[in-house]
């Protein structure tokens, strides 16, 4: 058996480290939260899978990646609601890069940015949930961290769009 694939790619972070890393939120509750809470809670629950697995080294990049997406995401969703004309705000449209797009879709642009965001983490991190699924490990309880990003990624999705609403105006 090759040592990059099967086995020995499962076991291989319980044998690079002498502690035991901390658990982490489960998929499912991560692709919850960034399915209802948009990119900024993706961040925030990639951010504690990462410092659960003591990774903040090796996913800096990924990290700031996905924070520098969050932001363009909110700024081009800001910018979109703050340009839009009143009688094309009447018909709940917004002028996105010079298109009328209903503003259910560019709610639906910034949930699927969130995905992605989720997404990315979580193929970086897909070799430490198919440890874990082996090693019969549970998860963090979704409740406390998920409920925490989800209200802190709301929470500073909605601080940066008023703060760029603002701006725009």
């Amino acid at each position: 058996m090759d040592a990059k694939s099967g086995l020995g790619d499962l076991l291989q972070p319980s044998l690079e480290r002498d502690v035991a890393p901390r658990a982490m939120l489960s998929d499912r509750a991560g692709f919850l939260v960034a399915f209802l809470g948009g990119p900024l809670a993706a961040l925030l629950v990639g951010a504690f899978n990462t410092r659960a697995l003591r990774r903040l080294g090796q996913d800096a990049w990924l990290l700031a990646l996905a924070l520098a997406w969050s932001i363009l995401v909110v700024a081009v969703a800001a910018h979109a609601t703050a340009t839009t004309p009143s009688e094309l705000a009447a018909t709940r449209h917004v002028a996105l890069f010079g298109h009328a797009v209903s503003a259910a879709v560019l709610r639906r642009l910034v949930q699927a940015s969130g995905l992605l965001v989720f997404l990315a983490f979580f193929l970086r991190h897909r070799r430490f949930h198919r440890a874990a699924a082996l090693a019969d490990a549970k998860p963090a309880r979704p409740w406390i961290v998920g409920l925490s990003c989800l209200l802190a990624g709301g929470g500073l999705q909605f601080v940066l769009t008023m703060a760029m609403l603002a701006a725009f105006r």
